[in-house]
């Protein structure tokens, strides 16, 4: 388990002459667990949620790739007017394009 550090400060006594004086750190472990199991347990229901939510997401994104083809309307004969009129950005860059010509 993790544990935590606390500081305490202390003083050490004056000495005969008194030019001594100082203070010392002093490092006390301290554990806690049960605050470092609250939040790994947080973490492990945060990221199971963000899987789950991915997992979602992927899903609805192939239904719905798969419903547009399902709906996809049929594409005009190569050369008609029609398929000039839906590819127009392809045939004026393109003019000798397969779609734009018989």
């Amino acid at each position: 388990m993790a544990s935590m550090t606390i500081p305490a400060i202390t003083k050490i006594p004056v000495t005969i002459s008194g030019y001594n004086k100082r203070r010392s750190f002093t490092v006390i472990k301290a554990s806690a667990s049960e605050n470092t199991s609250i939040l790994e347990n947080k973490k492990q229901e945060q990221s199971m949620k963000m899987r789950r939510d991915l997992v979602f997401t992927a899903a609805a994104t192939a239904v719905c790739s798969l419903a547009k083809v399902a709906m996809a309307d049929e594409e005009p004969k190569r050369g008609t007017e029609a398929a000039k009129k839906k590819y127009a950005p392809v045939c004026v860059t393109m003019p000798t394009a397969r779609i734009c010509r018989n």
